[in-house]
């Protein structure tokens, strides 16, 4: 089995929603929401009804599916009809179909991909899915497999991938690809250590073809290490990438604007670097008027989970409003948001601490999932009652989509 996680930090992981406008359903104005959550460690995928009515997550019956080989992002199509998972240690694309008024998945086929397949995200019409390829949660590495996007065709009857290109990232290791709004680019980082070499980072823009297809615009150098996720403002004018500085073992948010013409993205502002912190998550609510970043704090010898909200201003620059621990010893890299935005949901995984005192993932205790409620005015997040349900060993990615 392949490691994909690095001594004691984390690189991303998640949830996926899927709000379903149901045509089987008993009543034609009822809408089913379900919730996906991938279990790397526990190889499954754990699936959940949404309560509309107070946010809450109950697990279905089965609470959960198999996967293949250390299952890490799954994608849910425009149409709720598919779910696309990516298997890292299996280099594959599980393709499920959704039943509409149960929530359930049922796998309906496989596809072999390049090697370590990481993340996937599709486009807004579901005619294309982006895979990354490459170890991104590994410290070191050399890409040695070789480290990329690959872009496949969906079927819109069947839902089956078809393979149409593939981009090299070279001796970058990919994080989460990122789409705009518009569809017209894609943002992604990468990030590189060889051995005692210095660490250095890579912000990539693509051009995104009308067949789908990916153009390299520009690679932007970084030194240091930047987040594997990118957050971008809905009216494509700002784009944000957490940044971790190992030197001062500091975290911020690096602000960049976007370049309406090209796309391409240039350096406008930083927040305020976080001590002791390593950021391992970042996201904007729909509206783009609040942001949500997820850091891991070690201090004392010992390591918390944060959640900070900021305020955005209207030149892009972030004001911070709160922060809240979650808990410790346990890290979360992701958050999404119900179909309304009125509620959301972050992953937690628990941490235990080694022989060499480090923390790392369990690989043996079941996560959770966080459950709060979501104040649209000033984005503050407040817990709810229960404030967690189960989920099954190291949850994973998060991503959202809306219907």
């Amino acid at each position: 089995m392949k490691s994909i996680i690095r001594t004691g930090l984390i690189a991303a992981w998640g949830i996926v929603l899927s709000a379903c406008n149901s045509s089987v359903a008993t009543s034609s104005t009822q809408t089913n929401n379900y919730a996906y959550v991938t279990n790397l460690y526990s190889n499954s995928i754990s699936m959940y009804s949404i309560n509309s009515s107070n946010g809450t997550l109950t697990p279905l019956t089965p609470p959960t599916i198999p996967t293949e080989l250390s299952p890490t992002m799954i994608a849910v199509d425009s149409s709720n009809t598919h779910a696309y998972v990516t298997n890292f240690g299996e280099s594959t694309i599980s393709i499920y179909s959704i039943n509409p008024t149960t929530g359930q998945l049922y796998l309906e086929s496989s596809v072999s991909t390049r090697p370590s397949p990481f993340s996937i995200a599709l486009d807004k019409s579901s005619t294309h899915a982006y895979v990354t390829h490459g170890s991104r949660l590994l410290e070191s590495t050399n890409c040695a497999e070789g480290c990329g996007v690959s872009v496949w065709q969906i079927n819109p009857q069947s839902g089956n991938l078809t393979e149409e290109s593939y981009i090299s990232t070279e001796s970058n290791n990919p994080g989460v690809i990122k789409l705009s709004s518009s569809g017209k680019y894609a943002y992604l980082t990468g990030y590189t250590k060889n051995g005692s070499d210095k660490a250095y980072s890579t912000i990539f823009t693509f051009m995104v073809l009308s067949n789908g297809i990916l153009i390299e615009e520009s690679a932007l150098s970084i030194t240091g290490k930047i987040s594997i996720t990118t957050a971008l403002s809905p009216l494509n004018d700002y784009a944000y990438f957490g940044a971790y500085y190992e030197s001062s073992n500091s975290s911020s948010i690096n602000i960049y604007n976007i370049d309406s013409e090209n796309g391409s993205i240039s350096y406008s502002s930083s927040s305020e670097s976080s001590e002791s912190t390593d950021i391992t998550n970042l996201m904007l609510d729909s509206s783009g008027t609040h942001a949500y970043a997820s850091f891991i704090e070690s201090k004392n010898e010992s390591s918390t989970l944060l959640l900070q909200t900021y305020n955005i201003e209207s030149s892009g620059k972030l004001a911070l409003e709160s922060s809240i621990s979650l808990g410790a010893p346990a890290v979360s890299v992701g958050m999404t948001f119900d179909p309304s935005g009125t509620y959301a949901y972050i992953n937690y995984i628990e941490l235990t601490k080694t022989n060499s005192d480090k923390y790392e993932p369990s690989t043996t205790m079941n996560g959770s999932v966080n459950m709060l409620s979501v104040d649209k005015n000033s984005g503050l997040l407040t817990p709810i009652i229960p404030s967690s349900v189960s989920t099954q060993v190291a949850p994973i990615f998060i991503t959202t989509t809306n219907y």
